[in-house]
């Protein structure tokens, strides 16, 4: 026979189906607002990029990447033959101008430079001698000149008494005529002797002319044989890197040899590749702009190398600006060509969103949604890409990657 429950276990179990309602309720909102979220998703504002569109030029591009090099790069050259006595540096360092790099052997050197130092004292002296004599010689003939001179006075007054004794009858004409004789000899003695002085005076200025044009040389050769020694240290003639220097020290080397190379850090240039497929897009004197980083560097292309290499095309460019501390050898850089133009066109700026030709879904905001609205892109440049049609000036564009939604027609900002 049944009886009926006691009072404490009424309530008992009364509480605990109140308690299970109250979790069902609990759990019933919950999958409905888990649902609610995920058929109605919402955005962080403040975690959006926003690009701006707006009106302005567009440059297409054929993007690829390159490695820089130094423009230029120096060898040093051995100045004579000797040999390598301790090498300095090694390569990969990086040298200021002045630096030695390597130290040479200068005996031979110091050997040639004295030589030529002692024949120009040597020269010098036999010049000096040469011109004391010269003074010596002229210094006779100007007297001989002179007592010649005392003569024809002499000889002038006596043709001049006896032509006058002659007129009065008071001598003979073979008297006069022998005085006059007596005077022409000793004016063509005094024509010669000048004439000799004349040509011993030029025989002496070319005499030391010869000698000052051994001078010359000797001198000339002095400063070759003190250049030699002042290379002979090895010294970097710029600021650069040394990529190559000769192995081995007590090597022989000949004059000419190459010791060492150093490239000049304060020109760069950019060696790069292409597709062979864009033979006729690549011209010389092409723009172009390289990024490293955030920086970014206008330049040209300078060299196309007439060669295809597993299909792909080598090229160079040069900095307009060729001077730039920021740049590093061996640094890898993307480099962007410029093969068109695109004036007062919609641009946007560029994303991974925007990437490639045709239409794109993307998110456009309209006040606090994103509103999903089909886009046609046109060309992509370094850094804007070019908006066709979908979208005006002044449209906000998200540029992160939304293709999760895209199945939506509008997201909720917050």
């Amino acid at each position: 026979m049944d009886r009926p429950l006691p009072q404490a276990a009424k309530l008992k179990r009364k509480a605990k189906w109140i308690a299970f309602s109250l979790l069902g309720i609990a759990i019933a909102f919950g999958a409905t607002g888990v649902l609610k979220r995920t058929l109605s998703p919402n955005l962080d504002l403040s975690q959006m990029i926003v690009g701006v569109v707006e009106k302005g030029p567009v440059s297409a591009v054929l993007e690829t990447t390159g490695i820089l090099e130094p423009e230029q790069e120096l060898v040093l050259t051995a100045p004579g033959e000797t040999r390598v006595l301790n090498i300095v540096r090694k390569p990969g360092s990086i040298v200021k101008a002045g630096e030695p790099v390597l130290r040479l052997d200068i005996s031979t050197l110091l050997l040639n430079r004295d030589e030529f130092a002692q024949k120009i004292d040597a020269k010098q002296n036999e010049r000096k001698q040469a011109e004391l004599l010269f003074e010596k010689l002229d210094r006779q003939d100007a007297a001989k000149l002179e007592l010649i001179e005392l003569d024809l006075k002499y000889y002038e007054a006596v043709y001049t008494q006896q032509k006058t004794l002659s007129q009065q009858g008071l001598v003979s004409k073979e008297t006069l005529q022998q005085a006059l004789l007596q005077l022409e000899k000793k004016q063509v003695e005094r024509r010669q002797v000048q004439e000799e002085r004349q040509a011993s005076r030029q025989s002496q200025n070319l005499r030391l002319q010869g000698f000052d044009l051994e001078l010359q040389l000797l001198k000339k050769a002095l400063d070759g044989s003190e250049n030699l020694l002042s290379r002979a240290t090895t010294q970097a003639p710029i600021d650069g890197v040394l990529t190559w220097i000769l192995e081995g020290e007590g090597a022989t080397v000949r004059s000419g040899d190459p010791l060492a190379r150093i490239a000049d850090l304060s020109h760069f240039k950019v060696s790069a590749t292409v597709s062979d497929y864009y033979v006729d897009q690549l011209l010389v004197g092409q723009e172009a702009l390289i990024k490293l980083g955030d920086n970014q560097f206008h330049g040209s292309v300078s060299r196309v190398l007439p060669e295809i290499k597993n299909g792909t095309l080598p090229f160079e460019i040069t900095f307009t600006n060729p001077s730039n501390l920021a740049l590093r050898p061996q640094q890898r850089v993307t480099v962007f060509l410029i093969t068109s133009k695109r004036e007062n066109t919609l641009r946007v700026r560029r994303s991974a969103a925007l990437a490639g030709k045709g239409t794109r879904t993307v998110f456009v905001q309209r006040d606090n949604k994103a509103v999903r609205t089909q886009v046609q892109i046109g060309v992509t440049g370094a850094q804007f890409t070019e908006i066709l049609s979908g979208l005006k000036e002044g449209d906000l564009l998200f540029l992160n990657d939304l293709s999760e939604f895209n199945h939506l027609s509008e997201i909720t900002l917050r």
